[in-house]
């Protein structure tokens, strides 16, 4: 089992503070796994909107968590002004790696997909399809999609947002994890694939555009086709850690 990636050099763009762990399980099963952070994760916890949002919470029934960094960013801010939160609300995450954060900080999760960690697998959860009436804050980095909070509200939710943090492109040079060429890149955003091209200077376009790309889900196989790489994408259900090395093996 410890050799069955053995060789494969695989480029991890994920935020610097989310690649260590897939970084670690890659190398253990004989990869090259090197990190190349495409998006960079800025605070908005001092943003005036950011601030007045946070009172909120006192009168919400529900907190719903997308992203690691929304918990990272977010809860540690909320326990702090709200104390008594964990008595008052529901806690949900969309998936374990989100789950995992939350408990870290010592909050109860109460609802999580069971296997389909994303927006599809948070609405088809019973207390978000009969959710009337309910205050629903989703914690989440600034411009979003849309598609949570839209269905929520249709089935007669009030939902609000609580922008914690942006999303911004580093300002890495890429032609050294272009050369050698990867044999792998792994995507698990479509800011993190659009990022990744963007990043990516005209005379080396045509070097990534061959790559094999690893995305973690199915919507961002039209985003490959439409940048124009070359091999049909290796497709995870989802982006956590196991899911992307179970679609490798």
């Amino acid at each position: 089992m410890s050799d069955m990636l053995e060789g494969l050099s695989i480029l991890v763009t994920r935020p610097a503070s989310q690649a260590k762990t897939l970084i670690d399980k890659l190398q253990q099963l004989g990869a090259r796994a090197v990190a190349f952070p495409t998006v960079e994760i800025q605070p908005l916890t001092q943003s005036p909107e950011f601030i007045s949002t946070i009172k909120n919470v006192k009168d919400a029934d529900m907190l719903i968590f997308i992203s690691r960094n929304s918990v990272k960013h977010a809860l540690p801010i909320i326990k702090q002004e709200h104390p008594s939160m964990a008595d008052q609300l529901k806690v949900a995450a969309v998936g374990p790696g989100t789950a995992d954060e939350i408990r870290e900080l010592g909050v109860t999760v109460d609802i999580m997909p069971d296997n389909q960690y994303n927006t599809d697998g948070l609405l088809a959860i019973n207390e978000l399809v009969e959710c009337a009436g309910k205050q629903i804050i989703i914690v989440r980095g600034e411009g979003g999609k849309e598609q949570l909070a839209e269905t929520l509200s249709k089935r007669g939710a009030h939902v609000s947002y609580l922008e914690c943090y942006r999303r911004a492109l580093p300002k890495n040079d890429i032609s050294g994890a272009l050369s050698p060429t990867p044999d792998l890149i792994i995507a698990t955003s479509h800011d993190v694939l659009q990022n990744l091209y963007d990043m990516t200077p005209e005379p080396l376009r045509e070097v990534l555009l061959e790559c094999q790309l690893l995305v973690t889900s199915p919507n961002m196989v039209e985003l490959c086709e439409t940048l124009g790489f070359s091999h049909p994408a290796i497709v995870a259900p989802n982006a956590s850690d196991e899911a992307i090395i179970h679609a490798l093996l």
